[in-house]
């Protein structure tokens, strides 16, 4: 029994020293997001896109909506390539100032409605998968969008929110979406950057 108790003891002891492997909570990965964006720091943004997903690109050629996939970000090539990286000012927010109740509007004549960091639930609009499914029926034949990509970019945006970082009213600022990408309760990445700033032609 004595040899029993002193097993259960050392088992607990060695579960309570493992370290812990919980992820950062979606404020703590927004706020380093927007860091990344404000230094260009391509390593901490690297650092938040999942390697097997990547990081889409949302932005206007022309009349229509375009997205690109890719694996990693270089702040020297920006994307589309007439349009520099968003940038979220030079404040970094608070946990307490990501504002989750108000969803602000985009006009591009005159930017945000209103200025502060907003958290939205889901992208109600799906605009990676209904791009991918545009390409996929309309697109060049050099341009093939698998069934595969379009389901993974709906689970994606399933477990999607969306961050707004407008620091000023009459700014572009930054739009990015974040996922938990292996189920609730699991780590943040970073998804989607969401050109809004680029009205097109």
């Amino acid at each position: 029994m004595w040899m029993l108790k002193k097993g259960f003891t050392l088992a607990l002891l060695v579960l309570f020293s493992l370290p812990s492997t919980a992820g950062l909570s979606l404020e703590e990965t927004a706020r380093k997001v927007i860091i990344g964006f404000q230094q260009e720091d391509a390593q901490l943004i690297n650092s938040l896109i999942d390697k097997k997903t990547g990081l889409y690109v949302l932005f206007q050629r022309g009349a229509s909506m375009d997205v690109e996939n890719f694996k990693s970000i270089d702040f020297k090539t920006p994307v589309p390539e007439y349009l520099l990286w968003p940038s979220a000012g030079e404040h970094i927010p608070r946990d307490e100032e990501f504002d989750k109740k108000t969803i602000p509007e985009f006009d591009c004549e005159r930017g945000w409605n209103k200025h502060g960091y907003f958290i939205s639930s889901s992208d109600t609009h799906h605009k990676v998968s209904r791009n991918l499914v545009f390409t996929q029926m309309f697109g060049s034949p050099r341009n093939t969008i698998s069934d595969a990509q379009i389901a993974a970019a709906r689970r994606m945006e399933y477990w999607a929110v969306r961050v707004v970082a407008a620091p000023e009213k009459g700014s572009d600022g930054l739009v990015f979406y974040l996922s938990q990408l292996y189920g609730y309760d699991t780590d943040w990445y970073l998804t989607v950057v969401d050109q809004i700033g680029d009205c097109g032609a």
